[in-house]
């Protein structure tokens, strides 16, 4: 299990050998300090001290410097301007959630525990050669799975990871929804059916699901007798219990070449975090 991460700005950080710098502030000054001149203070102690692993072993702004072909720190600094505008946009979050987010990202990017994944028989969106194998487990009541996925499908298909990645999509949960989405799989339809219900706001019953195969002309009686069919839940259960057995505890979650990815689920970040796993595997 992950060590516990303390939330203290002036305690170290076991993992990375991480320690801020920070200028005490006595009570009466902390409350008339400028909120945005801490948030720096604190985002500069994060570049100064966050050690870089893997490609560096020293801290990101030296590494940035020093260590030029470093694919890693680069990625990291982008991190940390993205963390630093959503903390200027919500000056609610607490530091130690910044330096949570960012612990994770990095334990995310170098981590080393590859999981085995069966992918056989279920669908595949972008290149199927592709060198880099993103696992999606999913489900349709899941907002976060919608909007990544609508993301997701443009970057394997025409955008930046073209060529790059291809993603698996496995269904967490032996529901309805899910199961038609294995059924529309079996169809030859599971894109255009995912992407027509990613578009969807709100709650997805089974009416809505039924409409929608209507309006993308399923056979509307074959396409119910497939979501209720033995095979069908047999597979939409298995695939639940792989999830099951992986650790899988919330949707989305993406397994890049067999490495969970632990960090926000901001579509930006999976995205980046799956072209430096392509980056690191064909340098």
């Amino acid at each position: 299990m992950r060590r516990p991460i303390s939330t203290s700005l002036s305690l170290l950080f076991p993992l990375f050998a991480f320690a801020l710098v920070l200028v005490p502030l006595s009570q009466p000054a902390a409350q008339l300090a400028d909120a945005g001149s801490r948030r720096q203070t604190v985002i500069d102690s994060l570049r100064n001290n966050f050690r870089v692993g893997s490609c560096c072993a020293m801290p990101l702004n030296r590494c940035l410097r020093e260590r030029p072909n470093c694919a890693l720190a680069p990625r990291i600094s982008s991190f940390v301007d993205w963390l630093n505008d959503q903390w200027q946009s919500n000056s609610g979050i607490p530091e130690g959630r910044i330096i949570e987010m960012l612990n994770d990202h990095h334990a995310t990017l170098t981590d080393t525990k590859v999981h085995r994944i069966d992918t056989r028989g279920w669908p595949i969106i972008g290149d199927r050669d592709a060198p880099i194998t993103v696992v999606l487990y999913y489900s349709i009541t899941c907002p976060a799975c919608k909007a990544g996925f609508m993301e997701l499908y443009p970057a394997v298909t025409t955008g930046p990871l073209k060529g790059k990645a291809r993603i698996v999509a496995k269904p967490l949960g032996n529901i309805y929804g899910n199961r038609a989405l294995v059924a529309a799989h079996d169809m030859g339809r599971f894109t255009d059916f995912k992407l027509a219900l990613s578009e969807i706001t709100g709650r997805i019953d089974e009416n809505i699901i039924l409409d929608v195969a209507d309006r993308l002309y399923f056979d509307r009686e074959r396409f119910r007798a497939m979501i209720d069919s033995q095979s069908v839940t047999e597979r939409t259960e298995q695939s639940t219990k792989d999830g099951s057995d992986l650790g899988v505890n919330r949707i989305p979650t993406y397994f890049i070449e067999g490495r969970r990815y632990n960090s926000t689920i901001s579509p930006q970040w999976v995205i980046d975090a799956i072209d430096f796993a392509h980056e690191t595997k064909t340098r």
